[in-house]
């Protein structure tokens, strides 16, 4: 764990905070402004407490990177932490690509990094010792709009459940080593370590299968099938922790197991042009929303559609007050969720609908 603390510990040192009176924004802090800020270091908390975004570069052999990334490689980098336009920290990382469709498909999958010089007997990075860089898959604007409405996704399940990943977004430049002019500098977000997770929440992570109603909270699994169900993804299997990581709560007043779903850009709100319908389910379109949650009272329904009904403002407003999201994508991210709710609206109809695709046990 250490590892991953020095890790934070570095990223942390890249928090600008402006002073107490102001709020974060995700607007770039101009020169001009610079004497009003300071750096803190809080390590792991204020890595995710702000959406200030981070300036990160990776210095690394791109050449190679670009053209061996799909294999299990590790490659050797420098991080640099860009705290303002003249000021910066450095480090030796590891990074390896991640994900097993990005890593075929995207220019720029997801990596793993961790701090040089730790877990050097290991062939491949241990996950929890690293964090997780979420990148823009591709150049093409779209792509752009994937990642940030993915990294919305999280943001909206952090108002849904406290058992949920923390994100922060980041502006992330990789450099040629060898041509320091040759450089691409998208949007990323990084992704909470799981055990980061399970250490916040008071709870271990689970990683054997066997899940049955008598082992999860009924509550939970309804509340993150039906956050699945208003993103519109089917891309998840809780029986066999697909794109979904199981921790057991170790408050012995609950003593069941609770889920937090991940990767969601297969999702109908991402709606990602390599995104496929899901076959198997009869899926016609990845914006068709399917309800994979277990079958539950009339009552457990309902007082999981007040919780999504009491939140839908907030959800909302994450979406409307993002400044980075253009205005067509805003209003058809805008409208996607408010469909879902305006299905909330006819009671009889929702769960009659949500009854015809539920499963007696835990998928």
């Amino acid at each position: 764990m250490k590892h991953v603390f020095s890790l934070l510990l570095l990223l942390s040192i890249s928090f600008l905070q402006i002073r107490a009176q102001e709020k974060d924004t995700l607007n770039l802090v101009p020169e001009s402004e610079k004497d009003t800020l300071k750096i803190t270091i809080h390590a792991e908390k204020d890595l995710f407490s702000s959406v200030f975004p981070l300036r990160v570069t990776f210095l690394l052999n791109l050449k190679e990177f670009m053209r061996q990334h799909k294999q299990d490689k590790i490659f050797d980098a420098e991080l640099i932490l860009n705290l303002t336009p003249t000021d910066s920290v450095k480090s030796k990382v590891r990074i390896q690509s991640s994900g097993t469709f990005r890593r075929s498909f995207c220019s720029f999958p997801p990596i793993l990094l961790q701090v040089k010089g730790s877990e050097k007997h290991k062939q491949n990075l241990d996950a929890n010792h690293t964090l997780k860089l979420i990148n823009q898959c591709k150049s093409e604007g779209m792509y752009e709009s994937y990642l940030l409405k993915e990294y919305l996704i999280y943001k909206m399940f952090n108002i849904i459940s406290p058992y949920s990943y923390k994100v922060r977004l980041v502006v992330v430049t990789y450099r040629d080593a060898a041509n320091p002019r040759k450089q691409y500098v998208k949007y990323g977000f990084l992704l909470e370590n799981t055990r980061r997770l399970a250490n916040r929440t008071h709870a271990k992570s689970v990683k054997e299968v066997g899940l049955t109603r008598l082992n999860v909270l009924p509550d939970d699994i309804t509340r993150t099938a039906l956050f699945e169900y208003m993103i519109g993804n089917s891309d998840w299997v809780a029986s066999s922790q697909h794109n979904i990581k199981i921790l057991d709560p170790l408050d012995a007043n609950v003593n069941r197991r609770v889920f937090v779903p991940h990767d969601f850009d297969y999702s109908g709100f991402v709606n990602a042009d390599y995104a496929a319908p899901n076959a198997e389910l009869a899926q016609e379109s990845v914006r068709d929303r399917i309800y994979l949650g277990g079958c539950v009272s009339d009552e457990d329904f309902e007082k999981i559609f007040r919780e999504f009904e009491a939140k839908k403002d907030t959800l909302l407003s994450t979406i409307i007050d993002f400044p980075l999201l253009d205005r067509v994508d805003k209003k058809k991210s805008e409208a996607y969720l408010n469909e879902f709710f305006d299905m909330l609206k006819n009671r009889k109809q929702m769960i009659a609908s949500l009854r015809r695709q539920c499963v007696p046990v835990v998928r």
